[in-house]
């Protein structure tokens, strides 16, 4: 599976099969699980593990999933007893050619992924639902990437990259905070910066949020705002305002974080 293009189409599809905030997210908890799986065509993950990655409580937990299932985004199947359920996630985009790797794979008997050692029936209750953004959830989809497909998997390993210094830094890399990077990119890529240099200035970011002692992405996203609001497109731009203004003042920059609190 292409994860790109699988988010691309999951909000393209929104626009004629809306979901809530905890369908998106249960979804996005998913997805989280596959990729570690490495795509396999189905897996199995305990509704516990689920309900602490996407934040939902056990009350609509089931009812979430059913609706996932119902309007065409998953398929689960339950294995009876207090066994984990087995999950398969739909591709939702459709490649050219008829012989993609994409479809062949779907079509392949892998073995199924398994995730976490929890019960269904033991599902932590005591996990609130603190799914949020500073940004609405209903932004229906992410603007096409222009790149060319032939960097199409560049692309994908240099946010892997990126994905994996956010976690070694910060910390958990919630379904939230995954969107949120794909916006910030968005927002830089929009004003002419390339991908990969955007993904530079977002780790500079990152690296500032814990000189500052402010492991967040709170922090991290308000260092951003911060460039875009001045015009920083640019990593040499970015350095030399930072050079400039500790020409003035041996103290940490501060930044702007009022506002909405964030999960994360």
């Amino acid at each position: 599976m292409n994860y790109l293009k699988q988010i691309l189409a999951f909000y393209d599809s929104l626009e004629l099969n809306p979901l809530n905030s905890s369908e998106i997210a249960l979804w996005h908890a998913l997805m989280s699980i596959n990729n570690k799986s490495a795509w396999s065509t189905t897996f199995t993950v305990a509704s516990s593990v689920l309900c602490l990655r996407s934040g939902l409580k056990q009350a609509n937990f089931f009812k979430t999933r059913n609706t996932l299932q119902q309007k065409g985004f998953i398929v689960w199947e339950s294995r009876g007893g207090n066994v984990a359920a087995k999950y398969q996630i739909k591709v939702l985009y459709h490649d050219v050619s008829t012989n993609s790797v994409d479809s062949s794979r779907d079509n392949e008997p892998l073995s199924t992924y398994s995730v976490g050692t929890s019960r269904d029936s033991r599902i932590d209750s005591s996990r609130d639902n603190s799914i949020g953004s500073s940004r609405a959830l209903n932004k229906h989809k992410l603007k096409q990437n222009k790149k060319e497909t032939s960097n199409s998997n560049n692309d994908d390993d240099e946010r892997k990259s990126l994905f994996e210094f956010y976690q070694q830094e910060i910390g958990v890399l919630s379904p939230l905070v995954n969107q949120e990077l794909d916006y910030s990119i968005q927002d830089f890529t929009d004003e002419g910066t390339s991908e990969q240099e955007t993904i530079e200035i977002i780790k500079l970011a990152i690296t500032r949020s814990v000189e500052n002692n402010a492991r967040s992405w709170k922090y991290t996203q308000a260092i951003l705002s911060d460039w875009l609001k001045h015009s920083l497109f640019t990593l040499e731009n970015i350095k030399a305002s930072q050079n400039q203004h500790s020409s003035y003042s041996n103290q940490p920059q501060n930044y702007d974080i009022a506002g909405d609190e964030l999960p994360y």
